[in-house]
C-alpha cells in the first residue's frame, strides 16, 4: 500500500496557489499527487478543501508560513525508514545527522549503520531536496578525491558527472579533498580535519501502488 503520512500541521510554503480547488477530502489530494509524476507531497487546507501539490518534501515548519487548518502530507516508501525523509520526485531517502559533528571518514560508517551512504547529488532537483533536508546546516556529501590533483568521485567510485554546484573558487582549493554542502546549497571543498553534520542516503526503488492517508 502506498501511504501518505502527516508530517506537520499549521504551516504552508510561501507564494502557493491552489493546484486543485474544491477537493474536500484528503484522499482526493492523495490520488491527485500520486497521479502527478512530479509530486512528492501536498498541503491540504481543511478550511477550503484546496490542495497544493509539491515536488519536494519540507522538513522545517519554522521556515514556512503559519496558517490555521493546514495539514501537510508526504509520500512514504516502505524501503525508506521512518527516521528518513522520502522524496518520490527525486527518489531520495535522506536523513540529517545534525550532531555530533564528525569528520568525513566517520560520516560514511555512520550512514552505513542504516545500510546507506553519504548523500549523492546528481541533479539540481537532488540538490534542492538535499538542501531542504540539511535544514540550514553545513553537511558532508558523498564526494571526494585522493588528492588535489585527482578528479572528484562519489564514494561508490563513480565520477562526478555533468552536474555540480561548486561555489566559485572552492572546487580546487588547496588541501581540500572532501566535499561539503553549505546552508545555501552551494558546494565547497574541505580538509580531513573538518567536522560537519552528515547527510545520509539509502538507495530505494520507486513504489507506485494503492494509497491511503495516515496520521502519525
Amino acid at each position: 500500500m502506498f501511504t501518505f503520512s502527516l508530517l506537520f500541521t499549521g504551516y504552508i510554503a510561501a507564494n502557493l496557489n491552489p493546484f486543485l480547488s474544491g477537493v474536500t477530502l484528503r484522499p482526493g489530494c492523495a490520488h491527485a499527487c500520486l497521479d502527478h509524476a512530479n509530486c512528492s507531497s501536498f498541503f491540504y487546507d481543511s478550511n477550503s478543501g484546496d490542495c497544493y501539490l509539491e515536488k519536494y518534501v519540507y522538513v522545517a515548519s519554522d521556515q514556512l508560513l503559519g496558517r490555521e487548518g493546514i495539514q501537510y502530507y508526504s509520500q512514504l516508501n516502505s524501503a525508506c525508514p521512518a527516521t528518513y525523509i522520502y522524496s518520490r520526485y527525486t527518489n531520495q531517502c535522506l536523513r540529517l545527522y545534525r550532531s555530533p559533528l564528525m569528520r568525513f571518514r566517520d560520516a560514511q560508517p555512520k550512514c552505513g549503520e542504516d545500510s546507506g551512504h553519504i548523500a549523492f547529488i546528481k541533479s539540481e532537483d537532488d540538490n534542492i531536496q538535499a538542501s531542504i533536508v540539511a535544514n540550514d546546516n553545513h553537511v558532508w556529501i558523498g564526494l571526494g578525491r585522493e588528492d588535489i590533483n585527482a578528479g572528484w568521485r562519489w564514494t561508490n567510485g563513480h565520477s562526478l558527472g555533468p552536474y555540480n554546484n561548486w561555489s566559485p573558487g572552492l572546487e580546487n582549493s588547496s588541501d581540500q579533498i572532501y566535499a561539503r554542502m553549505f546552508s545555501d546549497g552551494m558546494w565547497g571543498g574541505s580538509g580531513i580535519a573538518m567536522e560537519l553534520s552528515a547527510l545520509c542516503e539509502i538507495d530505494v526503488e520507486v513504489e507506485d501502488t494503492a494509497l491511503w492517508c495516515e496520521d502519525k
